[in-house]
């Protein structure tokens, strides 16, 4: 019995070393991934001159529609960050290990906020946002999901510098007091 026991327990013990191993491997891809899609952004940030918050509407007029397809964006504010901002900002966009990798499925990609850090060499980069599906691209060169610990970190960010993620009817009201068009979202 006691060596049965023993069996048992070795059996149990491997089998934890193993769920471990899987564990720590997933960690560590999770992890290089993020880093991977954090990296551009903290390295502009790091390297910023200047930091421009934008918040916009997208105005959905087909005569209007740029080359690819891409209807143009109205700007309902725009300012430039702080020092204080740039670095809560920094602090939002940086990595951050974030082990709930579930990504919402939703493809609407009407972006409301944007970032645009200047370099002190010159270099402009540009980070626009959809909170609504949780994309956002990066220099124009592409949608992406948003990285898992970029979503609520970012939300709270543009809230707390005056740009909060509204609801479809206030985009379009705020949308149509300045266009005059009913054609914003």
């Amino acid at each position: 019995m006691n060596g049965l026991r023993r069996t048992s327990l070795k059996r149990i013990f491997a089998a934890v070393i193993v769920v471990l191993f899987a564990f720590a491997a997933y960690v560590a891809f999770v992890s290089i991934s993020e880093w991977e899609e954090t990296k551009p952004l903290a390295m502009a940030l790091k390297n910023a001159r200047s930091v421009t918050l934008v918040e916009l509407v997208t105005l959905k007029d087909d005569s209007r529609v740029a080359p690819g397809g891409r209807w143009p964006y109205v700007e309902l504010r725009r300012r430039e960050a702080t020092s204080e901002e740039i670095q809560s900002l920094a602090d939002a966009a940086g990595f951050h290990l974030a082990l709930d990798t579930e990504k919402m499925d939703i493809r609407c990609y009407e972006p409301h906020h944007r970032v645009i850090i200047k370099e002190a060499g010159g270099s402009t980069f540009t980070l626009t946002i959809c909170f609504t599906c949780a994309k956002y691209e990066f220099n124009e060169e592409g949608i992406q999901d948003t990285p898992q610990p970029w979503g609520s970190r970012l939300y709270i960010f543009f809230n707390s510098v005056g740009m909060p993620v509204r609801s479809e009817d206030e985009y379009m009201k705020l949308g149509k007091a300045i266009t005059g068009s009913d054609y914003t979202y």
